[in-house]
């Protein structure tokens, strides 16, 4: 399942997935109080369900370089 990136302010806050399959976190609090969600760079690189961590990619002249994050691949 693919499930897209949401970007907070990337200087203060992570950069988090919502409905994370294991439920590592959740939200404690608003709207979206009770969900799931998880830490792009702290719980997705080390968890058994993620197949791939997508990023975007720009070209520099003829050079492909990797951008921002864009979706997460769960295997759950």
């Amino acid at each position: 399942m693919i499930r897209k990136i949401r970007y907070t302010d990337i200087n203060t806050h992570p950069i988090i997935v919502d409905d994370c399959p294991i439920n590592i976190r959740v939200f404690q609090s608003g709207y979206k109080m009770g969900k799931s969600y998880a830490d792009v760079f702290d719980d997705c690189s080390h968890c058994q369900y993620c197949a791939k961590v997508e990023r975007g990619i720009k070209m520099l002249g003829d050079v492909p370089v990797e951008t921002n994050y864009l979706n997460v691949h769960c295997k759950g």
